[in-house]
C-alpha cells in the first residue's frame, strides 16, 4: 500500500511539474509577443518621425527659416499634436531660430545639451534620453541635421511627449494581474516603470538590494535579448517574503542609441493558470488512491478503473492546454489588431493627410485642376479611413472597459459652438440653413467624448439632408430633491442636459429604427450609394453616452420628413463630484 501511495505522489509531481513547465513557457511566449510589439512600435515611431524631419530638412523654406518654412512647422505640429510637444529649428551654433508652439524660447541656446553636442560631432540623427522639459512634462528630443551642400546648417527637431509614447506602447501591456513593462536607456536610467517615483533613477540604485536582478540588467545594457527568472526578497532595504519573477527582455535600436524593454510577471500568474489543473489533479489522485484500495481486493477490476482514470486525467490535461492556448491566441490577436490599427495605420495616415494638405494649398508650387482633384480625393479618402480606424479602436477600447473619463470643467455653449464652427462651412456649401438655440451651462464631465457624440450627430444630419435646415439646440432639466410638496430644485449646477440635432433629411422608416444603433449596419436609403459610411457612428455614440457619460440617446423620425436625435447627459458625471470653487 505504501508503495502504491508513493507512486501516486510521484505521478502527481511528474504531471504537475510538466504542466508548470508548459505554463511558464506559454507565459514567456506571451511576454515576448508583448515585448516585440512594443519594441517594433517604438522603433517604427522613431523611424517615421526621422523620415518626416529628414524630408523637412531638405526643404529650402526650412533651411532658410522663412515664413513658409515656419508655416510648414505649424502644420506638422497641428497634425501630430497628440504625439509631440514642439517642433524647433536650431542653427549651427545651437541657437533656437524658431519653435512651435513656444515662440518665447526663440533665441535661447541649447549648445550645452548632450544630444546637441553629439549631433555636432556625428552629423547624424540623434535621440536624447528622457528629460523633463521647462514646462514640466517628460520628453525625448529627436534632432535631424540640416545639411546644405554638405555644410552643417543646424537641425530640425521635435520634443516627443514621452507620456503619450508610454501610454501607446507600454501602459497597454497587461498580463494577468501582475504583468508590467520596464524600459531602460543605454546608460541604465529607468525610462518607464508602473512605479512613477522610480522613473529617471539608475536601475542599479533602485535594485541594489536584489542581486538576482543584476545579471538581467547587465544583459539589457549590453543590448542582448533573453528570458530569465529572478527573486525579489528586499524592499526599501527590509527583508520581505520572496517573490519569484519571470521576465523577457530585448533591445530597441533607435537612431544613435538603444533602449531595452523588459516584460515582467510574478509566479502568481503561473499559479493562477495551474490552480484548476492542480485541483483537478488532486481530485484525480484521491480517486486513484480509492481505486488502489479496491485494486488490492479485486486486481483485474482495479486495473481497468486505474486505466480509465489515467485516460481521463490525460484528456483533462489536453483540454486544459487547448483552452489555455485558445485564450492566449485570442488575446494575442486582439493585442496585435489594436497595436497594428493604432500605429501601422494612424501614423502614416496622419502624414498622408498633412502632406496632401500642403500640396493642395499650393505651398510647394501651383497645381493644375486635375492634380487638385486627385489630391482632394486623397485627402478625403485619408480622412475617411482615419475616422473609420479611430471609430473601430474607440469601440474596442470601450467594449474592453479600458476607457477612463477625462473629466473637466467647461461651458456647454463653448463646446456646441466648437461643433458648429467645425461643420458650418459644409452646411452652407450644401445650401442648407443652420439654426441654433444654445445656452450657457457649466458642465463637469468628459468634454472630448461629448463633443465627439455631438459631431457624430451633426455629421449624420449633414450627410442625409439635401434641402431645408439643420438645427442644434440645448436646454437643461434641473434635478429635484425632497418628496411631494417639499420638493425643490437643487439649482442649475446639477441637472440633465438635453442636446437635440434636428434635420429635414430623408428620415428613417419605422421598421428600421430597431437596427439604427447596431454596429456595421447601414440602412437602405436613396443616398446609401452616394454617402460614405461604416455603420459605426451611431453605435459608437450610444456606447460613449451609456458607458462613459452615463447618459442616453433617443430618436424621433418620419420617413421623408426628417429626424430628431436627442442626447441626454448629466451636467455632473456620476462618481466624479466637482471640486468646490
Amino acid at each position: 500500500m505504501s508503495i502504491f501511495i508513493g507512486m501516486c505522489v510521484l505521478l502527481f509531481y511528474v504531471f504537475y511539474y510538466e504542466a508548470k513547465k508548459n505554463a511558464i513557457q506559454k507565459l514567456n511566449e506571451e511576454q515576448m509577443i508583448h515585448a516585440k510589439q512594443a519594441a517594433q512600435g517604438i522603433k517604427e515611431f522613431f523611424k517615421t518621425w526621422t523620415y518626416i524631419l529628414d524630408s523637412l530638412s531638405r526643404m529650402d523654406e526650412i533651411i532658410n527659416n522663412n515664413i513658409d518654412g515656419q508655416r510648414y512647422m505649424w502644420l506638422i505640429f497641428e497634425s501630430h499634436r497628440e504625439q509631440i510637444k514642439s517642433i524647433t529649428r536650431v542653427d549651427e551654433k545651437g541657437t533656437i531660430l524658431y519653435t512651435v508652439p513656444y515662440s518665447l524660447y526663440t533665441g535661447s541656446s541649447i549648445l550645452g545639451q548632450k544630444h546637441f553636442q553629439e549631433i555636432l560631432k556625428e552629423r547624424k540623427p540623434v535621440v536624447s534620453n528622457v528629460f523633463k522639459a521647462i514646462q514640466g512634462f517628460d520628453v525625448v528630443a529627436l534632432h535631424v541635421p540640416i545639411l546644405k551642400g554638405g555644410i552643417f546648417k543646424g537641425t530640425i527637431a521635435i520634443l516627443i511627449d514621452f507620456e503619450s509614447l508610454a501610454k501607446r506602447f507600454l501602459q497597454v501591456i497587461r498580463i494577468g494581474e501582475t504583468g508590467y513593462a520596464l524600459l531602460l536607456s543605454a546608460d541604465g536610467t529607468l525610462l518607464y516603470s508602473p512605479i512613477h517615483e522610480f522613473v529617471g533613477k539608475s536601475v542599479f540604485d533602485i535594485y541594489k538590494d536584489s542581486l538576482s536582478i543584476s545579471s538581467m540588467v547587465n544583459n539589457m545594457l549590453q543590448g542582448r535579448k533573453g528570458i530569465t527568472t529572478y527573486t525579489i526578497d528586499r524592499k526599501n532595504g527590509q527583508k520581505v517574503r520572496s517573490i519569484k519573477q519571470y521576465a523577457v527582455y530585448m533591445p530597441i535600436h533607435i537612431g544613435n542609441t538603444f533602449w531595452s524593454i523588459a516584460v515582467v510577471c510574478s509566479d502568481k500568474e503561473v499559479l493562477s493558470v495551474l490552480s484548476f489543473f492542480r485541483n483537478r489533479l488532486i481530485l484525480l489522485m484521491i480517486i486513484i488512491l480509492l481505486g488502489g484500495s479496491i485494486f488490492l481486493i479485486k486486481l483485474e477490476h482495479s486495473k481497468k478503473v486505474l486505466q480509465n482514470l489515467i485516460n481521463e486525467m490525460d484528456k483533462a490535461k489536453k483540454e486544459l492546454e487547448k483552452a489555455n492556448l485558445r485564450l492566449q491566441e485570442l488575446d494575442k490577436l486582439k493585442s496585435m489588431f489594436i497595436a497594428s490599427m493604432s500605429h501601422e495605420l494612424r501614423t502614416p495616415l496622419n502624414s498622408i493627410i498633412g502632406f496632401s494638405s500642403i500640396l493642395l494649398n499650393e505651398w510647394t508650387g501651383p497645381l493644375n485642376p486635375e492634380q487638385k482633384e486627385n489630391l482632394s480625393i486623397i485627402l478625403r479618402s485619408g480622412k475617411h479611413l482615419l475616422s473609420l480606424i479611430n471609430d473601430v479602436i474607440d469601440v474596442s477600447k470601450i467594449e474592453a472597459g479600458v476607457v477612463e473619463p477625462e473629466v473637466k470643467d467647461f461651458d456647454l455653449y463653448d463646446l456646441l459652438m466648437e461643433a458648429i464652427n467645425s461643420i458650418k462651412k459644409d452646411i452652407e456649401s450644401k445650401g442648407l440653413e443652420l439654426r441654433v438655440n444654445l445656452i450657457h451651462q457649466k458642465m463637469y464631465t468628459d468634454r472630448r467624448r461629448l463633443l465627439q457624440s455631438v459631431m457624430n450627430l451633426l455629421s449624420n444630419a449633414l450627410k442625409f439632408t439635401e434641402k431645408g435646415y439643420i438645427k442644434l439646440s440645448a436646454h437643461i432639466l434641473p434635478c429635484l430633491t425632497g418628496k411631494d410638496e417639499g420638493e425643490k430644485l437643487r439649482g442649475e449646477e446639477e441637472g440633465l442636459i438635453i442636446i437635440s440635432v434636428e434635420d429635414t433629411g430623408i428620415g428613417i422608416k419605422d421598421e428600421d429604427l430597431s437596427k439604427l444603433f447596431q454596429p456595421f449596419v447601414r440602412l437602405e436609403s436613396p443616398l446609401k450609394e452616394k454617402v460614405l459610411g461604416t455603420g459605426l457612428g451611431l453605435y459608437l455614440t450610444k456606447k460613449i453616452l451609456k458607458e462613459i457619460l452615463k447618459g442616453e440617446i433617443e430618436v424621433e423620425s418620419k420617413f421623408g420628413k426628417g429626424s430628431i436625435f436627442r442626447i441626454k447627459v448629466p451636467t455632473v458625471l456620476e462618481g466624479y463630484p466637482p471640486t468646490p470653487s
